[in-house]
């Protein structure tokens, strides 16, 4: 088939299907947003009418809550004046409020007063019989609710009439309590209603009790949960019905609301529909028209031309066809473009070989050993480098029927398996592993291998990069670490290291067993000791002082292990990398506590010396004053014991007197340990 009956099909099945999808989307989005706009409008028609009965039911209410909110009502209802009910429920009464039924009744259900009104009195006399006796027997369980808002809803009565209903607490006319009785009034939903309600709303508008007619059936609508459930039916291409029905008890339907109306909106689309399907469908045969007209004339006659200078080339690079294209577009500068084409690839040949020889040197003088392999593990190149590694002449190596036969026999399954792994997949395979070998010598190497497949190929190249001197560098950082580790481990001082946000990176175990912790409870968390509030300011403080010209800090403080107080001397000491950002605290702990009690028990002895001191000085002088009394009586009386009293007051005196020098020697004594006192107790 020729490149126009090509463009004309591929036009043809392009417009067909842009006309079928088109066609599919407006069906889909614009008869069917016209479908569901009609719905919607007839579900707004049936929610009207609900709204219209809701209405109707809100003014019954408002009416009912009129009257039971009324102190005449209340006073009524206790004292059963009948005056009340001959001047309130009066001939004419209930067609002015607009009420089929009207009951009273007390907190006991007893009807008071009851009246109706309707056109067929007998119909209504039955009517008002069942409504009191359903009244009778629902009425002692209703308690009124706090809002005020009573029961309403619509009563179903066993004769399939149906009536809007409304019961209210009897209260004061300030909504105060208590209950005096239950107030009753309804309202029949019938074809006049139902009529009155059409003409308000403008909706055709028809009703059905769909009550079975065995019992009287309540439902109540309070204005919050209701219980209507709306749907829309279409009755044929003209017409739809929006119905709207209320359930029972038991979920049994017993009112049914239909609204018919004619299907304007859906009919409307499909004209619409038809419309732009018929016109797509013309500017598309028209739009395929030109798009064949001006790709004849300007893409295919040109590529005739050219398609024949290629042909000419084909033939005889060195003949330049006399159909040659001018012009500057595309085309032309495609057929001028072919002119240099044989010359290009004449000089791209050249260039290939020249970067042939290129690509060997490098390969050759890389420093790196370099081996390249094919998918059956045949060497096919390798370097001067591969053969300083391993010690093998380049012969040697290019004569191996085995993929690696270099590496030790410990190594060679995993590295067979990664060859294997790279041929199926090549991304499931490590590109760079580490692996032992041999060389010509027997001595074993560590080399890292880096593998990588050449694009379009099926070879792979593979360097190798001696690593045995920095693993043995890395074996003696890592013996040194573990001696590093020993000589810490059995310190008795306490050590600890922490991050800047105080996290621990490392503890002795002189610190674990001090704290009585394990060393995973520790390592990677904040751990806290319990330490008195203002030595935990003091603690950081200083280490918020540490900088990198004073990094180093030393504070005693107390700590509490299991309740008991410890004291530990702290040196702490702030490390900064090369940064100069603080990296880690390092802080060596020593107990004290031993000292600290020592240097108390030392204070105290110190006290009570000094305290035994003064009371000793005070003796002196509560001795030597009575003396001083007893040596003056002793000379005025002048008796035969005179003289033995004075030599006994004497000798007390003389005591003394040494009593006062030991005093002062003390003295000097005490001042002496307060002066050595390296607690300070005494200060």
């Amino acid at each position: 088939m020729k490149l126009a009956g090509k463009a004309l099909l591929g036009i043809a099945i392009t417009l067909a299907g842009f006309i079928v999808l088109f066609a599919i989307i407006a069906d889909t989005v614009i008869v069917a947003s016209y479908t569901d706009l009609e719905d919607q409008e007839a579900r707004l028609n049936v929610d009207r009418v609900v709204a219209a009965i809701d209405s109707e039911l809100s003014v019954i209410d408002y009416t009912t809550r009129d009257w039971a909110f009324w102190d005449d009502t209340y006073r009524y209802i206790q004292d059963r004046n009948q005056q009340y009910a001959d001047t309130n429920l009066g001939e004419g009464t209930l067609e002015t409020i607009r009420m089929n039924v009207v009951q009273f009744y007390d907190t006991e259900g007893k009807l008071l007063t009851e009246r109706g009104y309707d056109p067929f009195p007998q119909s209504n006399t039955n009517d008002l019989a069942a409504i009191r006796e359903w009244a009778t027997g629902n009425l002692p369980g209703m308690q009124p609710p706090e809002n005020g808002e009573g029961n309403r809803g619509i009563l179903i009565l066993p004769g399939q009439e149906a009536y809007l209903v409304v019961m209210q607490p009897v209260l004061r006319s300030d909504m105060s309590g208590p209950q005096a009785g239950v107030l009753l009034m309804g309202r029949t939903l019938d074809d006049k209603k139902i009529g009155e309600i059409s003409s308000t709303t403008r909706l055709p508008l028809s009703y059905e009790v769909r009550s079975s007619g065995a019992s009287t059936v309540f439902i109540p609508l309070d204005g919050r949960d209701t219980p209507w459930m709306t749907s829309v039916n279409v009755l044929n291409q003209s017409a739809t019905a929006s119905s709207a029905t209320i359930s029972g008890k038991g979920g049994k339907e017993a009112l049914g609301l239909t609204v018919t109306t004619l299907r304007t909106i859906s009919g409307q689309g499909r004209d619409i529909y038809r419309f732009f399907i018929v016109t797509f469908c013309i500017l598309s045969l028209l739009l395929g028209a030109a798009i064949l007209l001006i790709l004849r004339i300007i893409v295919i006659k040109p590529l005739d031309v050219v398609m024949r200078q290629i042909r000419a080339y084909g033939e005889d690079p060195g003949d330049l066809s006399p159909e040659t294209l001018r012009g500057n577009d595309e085309l032309a500068d495609l057929s001028s473009s072919i002119a240099g084409m044989v010359h290009n690839i004449r000089e791209k040949d050249t260039a290939l070989r020249h970067s042939e020889v290129q690509y060997r040197t490098i390969f050759e003088n890389t420093g790196t050993a370099m081996r390249i392999i094919d998918r059956n593990c045949r060497t096919l190149l390798v370097n001067s480098e591969f053969e300083k590694v391993l010690g093998y002449r380049k012969d040697e190596i290019e004569a191996w029927s085995e993929c690696d036969p270099f590496i030790i026999p410990e190594d060679l399954p995993r590295v067979t398996e990664y060859f294997r792994v790279r041929q199926v997949d090549p991304g499931a395979a490590p590109r760079q592993y580490e692996a032992r070998v041999l060389d010509r010598h027997g001595n074993t190497k560590t080399a890292v291998f880096t593998v990588a497949l050449i694009p379009g190929t099926d070879l792979s190249v593979i360097s190798l990069f001696d690593v045995t001197g920095l693993r043995k560098a890395e074996d003696a950082a890592r013996q040194s670490e573990t001696r590093y580790r020993a000589i810490v481990e059995d310190q008795s001082e306490i050590i600890v290291r922490t991050s800047p946000d105080r996290k621990i990176t490392f503890v002795n175990n002189a610190f674990c067993r001090f704290f009585g912790k394990e060393r995973g409870q520790l390592e990677g968390s904040v751990f806290s000791p319990d330490l008195a509030e203002d030595d935990t300011t003091r603690v950081d403080a200083l280490l918020a002082s540490l900088t990198h010209e004073r990094s180093v800090g030393n504070i005693e403080h107390r700590v509490f292990v299991d309740g008991e107080e410890y004291w530990l001397h702290w040196n702490h000491r702030a490390l900064f990398g090369p940064d100069g950002r603080l990296s880690e605290y390092q802080s060596v702990g020593h107990d004290i506590t031993s000292q600290k009690r020592i240097e108390q028990a030392r204070r105290e002895a110190l006290d009570r010396i000094s305290q035994n001191m003064e009371q000793f000085q005070a003796l002196n002088d509560q001795i030597r004053n009575p003396l001083q009394g007893i040596i003056g009586i002793a000379d005025l009386a002048n008796g035969p014991f005179t003289e033995r009293i004075m030599q006994h007051a004497r000798e007390i005196d003389a005591i003394i007197n040494k009593l006062d020098r030991g005093w002062i020697e003390s003295s000097k004594v005490r001042e002496f340990l307060r002066k050595h006192d390296k607690g300070g107790g005494l200060e």
